[in-house]
């Protein structure tokens, strides 16, 4: 599990975000976090940045937390980009709802207060997912640039051998013009 992780917090409470980063350096992993007031400003920064992970908290201004999270699976889609988990926090929620937010497109659920158990468990179970797909993706365009190359290089020496075979027969043609043209000399002479 690579410890140093980029976090997106969406929670619009003060003391709320306060406890939450106190929290997080309180866990033994380096972690960068930005924090958003609303749900509009989480979708505005998931499509500017990168993260490994979101944690959207449900009842917020502007736009909750499921409609941010909504739409930033529609953009995800749109744009071909790697899915970000989403961690659903709430205050309002038992553990039992949690198959209630799950469908919704949440990756999963912490309630209100956050223990530091259940804080290092969400982030062992899906820190590392953004990382491990971003590299498999990097591969995937690495082995596509390097067909692509092959490819290129294949036609390429292919233009060449073409371009040789038109020198030699254009040698060959000035050979055999120059031997008749010889022979005709040795006639006349």
């Amino acid at each position: 599990m690579n410890k140093n992780l980029n976090i997106l917090i969406a929670e619009d409470n003060y003391i709320n975000q306060k406890l939450i980063l106190k929290q997080f350096n309180n866990i033994n992993f380096n972690i960068t976090c930005e924090i958003v007031e609303n749900g509009e400003l989480a979708l505005k920064s998931r499509k500017e940045n990168e993260y490994d992970l979101i944690f959207m908290d449900i009842n917020m201004p502007i736009m909750d937390g499921q409609e941010s999270t909504i739409a930033i699976l529609e953009w995800e889609k749109e744009n071909n980009e790697i899915h970000i988990p989403i961690i659903a926090v709430s205050a309002n929620v038992s553990c039992n709802d949690n198959k209630n937010y799950t469908p919704n497109g949440f990756d999963d659920l912490i309630t209100k207060p956050l223990n530091n158990n259940e804080i290092f468990d969400i982030l062992n179970k899906y820190g590392n997912i953004y990382k491990n797909k971003t590299i498999e993706r990097k591969k995937e365009q690495n082995k596509e640039r390097t067909k692509q190359r092959k490819e290129f290089e294949d036609k390429k020496n292919k233009i060449i051998e073409i371009n040789r075979n038109k020198e030699r027969t254009k040698q060959r043609k000035k050979i055999k013009i120059d031997l008749e043209i010889s022979k005709e000399i040795d006639i006349i002479f």
